[in-house]
């Protein structure tokens, strides 16, 4: 017998009349209704918390938004309309705004540990703290720390972590609201759910991942959006889960490398089904025509040189596909102070942190050396030497113009992953069974179903979105998925073919923009 339990406003077990929840990957809030006797609106004022639990497996945690009593029939009841707590990060801003003049200027003075503003500087103690302050020019150039202690009577703003090269009279400098180059992701996700009752347990704080500029976060800015850009920017992924600690219920953020998040618990997570033990009442596989694409040939321009990749299934005469990556994000352009045939050396104004450009490619885009593409596998922040892989042909001199673009594939790789990805993935499964609640990501097992129905191109999946509907009798769950051996979170590939890839399967999992989240809880709440 499934067991159903509904919290609401501070007491487990509530009688419910039913109740929906929605989750989907392509979407950063899931969302409730929960239908309720007319005798909750009381509780409802004091406590909005509210938990769905089926079978120990918390399937909602959040908050409820405005309630509607409906009358009819004589009977009364109430509509629950609830959010989980991605509300939060959709309505806290990034970073407080503050009254803080952004000021810039040059330097008075500096030392290993603070530096010494221009005396314009404000007088009030404290009322820069927090903010970021980047070395623009001069002594230390390229620098960016967190401004902790500031005295007004000195201007002195002391900063963390130390300088690598102290500034002097000659740094220029501005001040700005966001994160130093150098910073783990991780780091920074930890600190974006600060205040907002998400468990901060399951984040990895040092993904070894690290910011390869510094990150300015503008006014308005709400938490989401960082998130969101962050983790389509650096390979990685978010997302809420839910669970209970003791009797407790709780949100937990889960953030992660995508390495890293395909050995947790939820992407190792399988159920099995049959007829038997959860009875089945829809299924459909759905298969598209370009899963017959046999060769997968792709272009890409990186400073004026052509590269073309090809990937091929069998042999003559091919189904072709034809993908033209066009060109990566710019991270940095200028010219190199000198080289020799396995690295680069930049100006002094790179960056002096230890693997900022690390996984990044470097093209040669005028001078000695001149047409040459290079992956960075090291790089020293107190040289600004970058190591690269394979070595040079013709070593970059001082007149070597150069352009860093994010970290991508090879041509040939993005062939490979992109046939073997619409071969996997184009076949999509829908399918709806009861008794048993499943998450997202989980990996569900149809074999035994499938064996009888004679279907053999899916019988695992992996679960994308998911619908259920609750009542006190039991779950019928509704989900979505594709084949689990699918690169779904290969955001690389992902961000090389652009609207080609299996973003046309599952649209960008994780990727949340907070535009989009303000009309979902407004559609939620009225």
């Amino acid at each position: 017998m499934t067991s159903v339990s509904v919290y609401v406003a501070g007491s487990k077990d509530r009688i419910i009349n039913s109740a929906t929840v929605t989750r989907s990957i392509t979407d950063f809030n899931s969302t409730a209704d929960i239908s309720l006797p007319l005798n909750i609106i009381a509780a409802l004022e004091s406590d909005d918390e509210v938990a769905i639990e089926v079978d120990g497996v918390v399937l909602f945690h959040g908050i409820a938004g405005d309630y509607t009593l409906s009358y009819s029939g004589g009977n009364a009841s109430v509509s629950v309309p609830c959010v989980d707590l991605s509300y939060k990060l959709t309505h806290m801003l990034a970073v407080e705004p503050g009254g803080v003049t952004l000021i810039s200027g040059t330097a008075v003075s500096g030392n290993a540990i603070a530096i010494q503003l221009a005396a314009t500087a404000s007088a009030s103690n404290d009322e820069y703290n927090g903010l970021m302050i980047e070395i623009t020019g001069g002594t230390g150039s390229g620098q960016t720390r967190k401004i902790y202690d500031y005295t007004g009577a000195t201007n002195f703003a002391a900063v963390t972590p130390a300088w690598t090269t102290a500034p002097s009279s000659d740094s220029t400098y501005r001040l700005f609201r966001g994160f130093a180059e150098g910073t783990d992701i991780g780091q920074i996700i930890y600190d974006l759910l600060a205040d907002t009752g998400i468990d901060r347990s399951h984040i990895n704080k040092t993904t070894g991942v690290l910011l390869t500029d510094a990150y300015e976060v503008g006014t308005g800015i709400m938490r989401a959006e960082v998130i969101s850009e962050l983790t389509k920017k650096y390979n990685s992924l978010f997302y809420l889960s839910y669970g209970k600690i003791g009797s407790t219920y709780a949100t937990y953020g889960e953030f992660d490398t995508y390495t890293g998040m395909e050995a947790s618990g939820e992407f190792l997570e399988e159920h099995t089904l049959t007829d038997a033990n959860n009875p089945i009442f829809e299924l459909s596989v759905a298969r598209s025509i370009e899963s017959d694409i046999t060769r997968v040939i792709v272009y890409r321009d990186i400073a004026g040189v052509l590269e073309v990749g090809v990937a091929t299934l069998g042999s003559a005469p091919y189904i072709d596909k034809v993908i033209d990556t066009g060109t990566p994000d710019t991270v940095r352009t200028g010219t190199a102070l000198g080289g020799t045939l396995v690295s680069i050396q930049l100006e002094t104004t790179a960056p002096a942190v230890d693997g900022t450009y690390v996984g990044c490619v470097v093209a040669i885009t005028g001078g000695t050396g001149s047409g040459q593409v290079r992956k960075i596998y090291q790089y020293t922040g107190a040289t600004r030497f970058a190591a690269v892989t394979p070595a040079f042909s013709v070593a970059p001199s001082s007149d070597s113009t150069y352009t860093i673009y994010t970290g991508f594939l090879s041509v040939d790789d993005i062939a490979e992953e992109y046939l073997d990805n619409i071969r996997l993935g184009i076949n999509k499964l829908d399918l709806s069974f009861q008794n048993l609640a499943v998450s997202l990501f989980n990996i569900v097992d149809l074999s035994a179903v499938c064996s009888i129905l004679g279907i053999t191109n899916i019988t695992r999946f992996r679960v994308t979105d998911l619908d259920y509907t609750i009542t006190a009798g039991g779950i019928t769950t509704k989900t979505t998925g594709v084949d689990p051996d699918v690169q779904l979170w290969d955001r690389t590939v992902q961000n090389q073919v652009g609207t080609q890839t299996v973003g046309k399967i599952v649209e960008e999992e994780a990727v949340y923009q907070t535009e989009r989240g303000k009309p979902v809880y407004a559609t939620v709440v009225e």
